[in-house]
């Protein structure tokens, strides 16, 4: 909690993937104020058609007890955005994002809740 999961249909390197997860885990850590132990990153590779085309794109879901609002998605979209096209090429036209609150009494780590 929270976790970032991203769909994509580019192919980065072992070492490319990992500084991308990490830098989207330190922005999220950051925009959520939260401490980045908690935090998951992952990347799937997927095919994908946006708009008609096989060309780079991604689908990001982002899932987070609290601390979501219409301004830290809005921050956290900007800069997931823009961490997508330095290190993935894609274009910010072609990245969805989903932001979801959930509650704490539904997230289990540790063999607990966080409810």
């Amino acid at each position: 909690m929270p976790l970032i999961k991203i769909n994509s249909n580019v192919e980065l390197s072992l070492p490319e993937t990992e500084r991308l997860l990490k830098g989207i885990a330190e922005l999220a850590a950051s925009h959520l104020n939260k401490p980045e132990r908690y935090i998951m990153a992952c990347l799937e590779k997927s095919v994908m058609v946006m708009s008609g085309t096989a060309k780079p794109a991604a689908f990001v879901d982002l899932r987070s007890i609290g601390k979501l609002s219409p301004t830290v998605n809005k921050n956290l979209s900007a800069g997931i955005c823009d961490l997508l096209r330095g290190r993935g090429g894609i274009d910010p036209e072609r990245i969805f994002i989903t932001f979801t609150d959930v509650a704490g009494t539904h997230w289990g780590w540790n063999r607990e809740t966080f409810g």
